[in-house]
């Protein structure tokens, strides 16, 4: 049975368009119920390993719509996810959230539970709490997501400064950090000096994303009032420490 087969229509093709060489296999175990009461904020920044699992993941809206175009939805799209990945075994190390798409990289522990699974309950939720907004009952919200397996130590840290410069690309800030629905301004705050200037030394021009998403700043409303970083708690899962499995060619 295919992943999405319990999924409402509404959450779009769970199915994954994997670009990395393989995704690990892991058991399945049961999730408690979304809370969206509290933030998972990783205690530490993350750093190399090498044990299996780190993924950079990008999902999108169905033809790229700006569903969750409100400073609320964005809100509640970023906390469900941080909350389902961290319920579910995943280390968030990086991400960026948008009204129609958004990224992450996360490493999984190995009773972790499914990506195809934690994304499925991710987009059930989501897209149940716009369409009541929006009242649209059965509208189809989200398309599908794409996972890469990173295996590559340069690939892993190419892609943490793509996620946490999206915003800018997407020129809806100057700074990473002033963008709320991201870590850039965790990262900057927690990163050892040396560590924050490796990963701001990769060029993220030069880094091979599908990323053809268009953002209006408009869509992003009342940024300037919603700028500041809350306060980072840990998690109860453990650090963020990445994990990967060997090293394959870090073209980027």
């Amino acid at each position: 049975m295919n992943a999405a087969d319990d999924m409402p229509s509404d959450c779009g093709d769970m199915s994954p368009q994997s670009t990395g060489r393989h995704v690990g296999q892991c058991e399945s175990s049961d999730m408690s119920e979304h809370s969206g009461k509290s933030k998972p904020w990783a205690h530490a920044p993350p750093h190399w390993t090498h044990e299996p699992g780190i993924y950079f993941v990008t999902a999108s809206t169905l033809e790229h719509l700006p569903v969750f175009k409100s400073p609320e939805m964005l809100d509640f799209l970023e906390t469900t996810l941080l909350d389902c990945l961290a319920e579910s075994g995943w280390k968030l190390q990086a991400w960026a959230v948008f009204p129609n798409h958004y990224h992450f990289v996360a490493s999984h522990a190995r009773d972790a539970r499914p990506l195809s699974k934690v994304l499925g309950k991710v987009h059930m939720l989501t897209a149940k709490q716009a369409n009541l907004r929006d009242r649209t009952q059965g509208r189809k919200v989200w398309f599908n997501y794409r996972d890469t397996h990173l295996t590559f130590e340069k690939s892993w840290l190419a892609r943490l400064a793509y996620v946490m410069g999206n915003p800018v690309k997407h020129g809806l800030v100057l700074r990473p950090e002033q963008y709320r629905w991201c870590s850039a301004a965790w990262f900057s705050k927690n990163a050892t000096r040396a560590f924050a200037k490796t990963v701001e030394s990769f060029k993220t021009d030069r880094v091979s994303v599908d990323d053809p998403y268009e953002v209006n700043p408009s869509d992003c409303s009342d940024m300037s009032e919603l700028s500041h970083w809350p306060t980072c708690r840990p998690v109860e899962s453990g650090d963020m420490s990445p994990q990967s499995e060997s090293d394959t060619n870090p073209s980027a």
